[in-house]
């Protein structure tokens, strides 16, 4: 991970069993250790480089991440980019902890 220099607003905000609180931001994820925040500028899908809509923990420790573009979920130290059925981008509503509940629609398009 590389070290945050900035991010702006603030979108959601999630602490782990770890105790690293991980924000969701306009300019991606950054998660903060109790003395730095970093950013996943190289550790991490392109998408965690964009507009984070999302965040939410599931039953065994993971993060979900979804952004503008996506859904991502973190799980012992690796992420992995989740395939949305539908035409992508697919817009996430909603995520839910416990059952893993995602529901997704493509933008409409006039």
């Amino acid at each position: 991970m590389d070290h945050c220099t900035g991010f702006t607003s603030e979108f959601r905000d999630i602490t782990d069993p770890d105790g690293f609180l991980w924000v969701g931001t306009l300019n991606g994820l950054v998660r903060f250790d109790g003395l730095h925040f970093s950013g996943f500028e190289r550790d991490g899908p392109p998408e965690l480089q964009e507009n984070v809509q999302k965040l939410a923990r599931d039953n065994k420790d993971g993060v979900w991440i979804a952004t503008i573009t996506g859904l991502i979920h973190y799980a012992h130290g690796g992420f992995r980019a989740i395939s949305i059925p539908g035409s992508p981008p697919a817009h996430i509503e909603a995520l839910a902890r416990g059952r893993m509940v995602v529901f997704g629609s493509s933008p409409e398009t006039s």
